[in-house]
């Protein structure tokens, strides 16, 4: 009842709060056609940039859960420059990139294979996300696996897969 009254209520007169709380319950439903329609509404009408950083990552949220971490990860971008005082945006990417290994892993040597916890880390650190940084820290390559691939600490290296960009090994 809530949801058609405030359908009904955002139809006649556009709410930015009305329609990403929209989106939020029809995404909480698991309606994500709905819930991107409102999400885009919401994105329209948002009063400032934090807000529109808002409901940037809801849509980032929205395509991770898609698989699409691509474009997630631009979504959460844009939600960045938007609002550089929203740290949530570079945790999400911090979660794309740590939850990625299965999806990355070359299984040729671990250094590189566990490269994305060391850029996951590199982003939970931009969000101040101490105990994401220590989960993330825990999955480093070993000195060993870093010493088999001739690396060595400070070194810049490049993480392949879908991610394309580099880090630094520690």
């Amino acid at each position: 009842l809530w949801l058609e009254a405030g359908e009904a209520i955002h139809a006649v007169e556009k709410d930015y709060g009305l329609a990403k709380n929209l989106g939020v319950r029809y995404l909480t439903g698991d309606n994500v056609e709905k819930a991107e329609f409102y999400f885009k509404e919401a994105l329209e009408i948002a009063p400032g940039n934090p807000e529109k950083a808002e409901v940037l990552i809801l849509q980032g949220s929205i395509a991770s859960r898609k698989g699409a971490k691509g474009e997630a990860r631009e979504l959460f971008r844009q939600a960045a420059a938007t609002d550089p005082n929203n740290k949530e945006a570079y945790e999400k990417i911090g979660d794309l990139y740590f939850n990625s290994f299965n999806d990355c892993k070359k299984m040729e040597n671990q250094a590189d294979d566990r490269a994305v916890y060391l850029i996951a880390y590199d982003y939970y650190a931009k969000a101040g996300a101490s105990q994401k940084m220590g989960a993330s820290k825990s999955n480093f390559p070993s000195k060993e696996d870093i010493f088999l691939v001739n690396y060595s600490q400070g070194q810049s290296i490049r993480v392949g897969c879908w991610i394309g960009e580099s880090t630094t090994v520690r």
